[in-house]
């Protein structure tokens, strides 16, 4: 592989050249040998030989069928505020990123994770909801810790399409409209987890980005002909606010139209969020990717002072994913905006809350 390639960048990439797509069909072996190792776990909990564990709590799965990007924790979260929103106790399970910690971790309403070492999708969660939230490789295990002191009506199982070992009452499968099927290679050829296929196990579709998505119709027209029983949702994510990172303060959008813009971010879908500061109206003068869950240092933000400053940028602004981890560090005298997300359901509100009500109402 080129060393200016990483592995991350190779495997999500849709448009390859000729040397990538050599590596791709070089690692088609071990594609086929991921998919024969799925292909039997899958087989095995189903006939029953790999036991799964019920929750004593109505478990919905929010996951996907390619690796990062496709928008599964906005999902999560706008599951759980609605979930609060009818009186539910809620527990959202993560494997966190990586299996970030080595025992369950629970992280409560109210609790500081600034100091943490928990991953920037746990902090937001925590931020944006009022969900309990159990950490750790083992789920099972996560939710024992949590139901120590609470019991809980709904489980969200985050990243769960995979994780078979808990059985769900609904399972929920995000797909980025731009990308529904990632390059089409299985890993590690590529960025799918699972094939097409496998979307015959979800009961519901979501798919996210509808507006950055150009062929859109055909995208909806053709899961529709395929998987016809699913109902498919389609979502935006749209900005909702613009937070000081370090002050906490809400600013009007306004405030950075005359200013010169340095983004960054350390996303999984770095345009997509370039793109919507330029529908917005930001001019941006700067930009600058990490890969996927980086943890920001204070020698990262001195680099990127310098090169605000080389740039003449007079702003920072990132996603809100980033400023969890971005407020302990100190950004010199250039201030730093978070552009807050919301998610907006444009098509199949009713029968996402319809399903998720019957669900809940069912009291086997």
């Amino acid at each position: 592989m080129p060393e200016a390639l990483s592995a991350q960048s190779f495997l999500t990439k849709t448009e390859r050249s000729l040397g990538e797509r050599l590596v791709a069909w070089i690692l088609m072996p071990f594609a086929f040998l991921y998919w024969i190792v799925t292909t039997v776990r899958k087989t095995l909990y189903r006939t029953g030989l790999f036991k799964q564990v019920r929750l004593p709590a109505k478990v919905i799965s929010v996951g996907g069928i390619t690796i990062g990007g496709s928008g599964k924790t906005p999902v999560v979260i706008h599951l759980a505020k609605y979930l609060e929103s009818i009186g539910k106790k809620t527990l959202i399970l993560t494997r966190g990123y990586g299996g970030e910690t080595p025992t369950a971790v629970v992280v409560r309403p109210g609790d500081d994770t600034t100091k943490s070492n928990l991953s920037d999708e746990v902090r937001l969660m925590s931020e944006k909801t009022s969900a309990t939230i159990g950490v750790g490789a083992d789920r099972v295990a996560a939710f024992e810790k949590a139901s120590e002191s609470s019991e809980f009506d709904v489980v969200i199982l985050d990243d769960g399409f995979q994780h078979l070992r808990i059985t769900r009452d609904l399972d929920i499968v995000v797909l980025d409209a731009a990308a529904p099927f990632g390059n089409g290679y299985v890993l590690p050829s590529g960025n799918l987890r699972e094939s097409k296929a496998s979307l015959k196990r979800a009961d519901i579709i979501i798919l996210t980005r509808i507006s950055q998505c150009e062929n859109a119709v055909e995208v909806c027209e053709r899961l529709a002909n395929d998987f016809g029983d699913k109902a498919i949702v389609s979502v935006d994510y749209v900005p909702d606010a613009v937070q000081q990172v370090h002050t906490g303060e809400i600013v009007n959008s306004n405030t950075l139209s005359d200013k010169s813009i340095f983004a960054f971010s350390a996303i999984a879908n770095p345009d997509s969020f370039f793109s919507m500061l330029e529908s917005e109206g930001l001019e941006i003068f700067g930009k600058r990717a990490f890969r996927d869950h980086h943890l920001f240092t204070q020698p990262d933000v001195e680099e990127l002072v310098r090169e605000a400053r080389a740039t003449e940028c007079s702003a920072f602004v990132v996603t809100e994913k980033d400023a969890v981890k971005l407020r302990p560090l100190d950004c010199g005298q250039i201030p730093i905006y978070a552009f807050r997300i919301r998610l907006q359901i444009n098509k199949g509100k009713d029968s996402l809350r319809n399903t998720i009500m019957r669900i809940l109402d069912d009291k086997a």
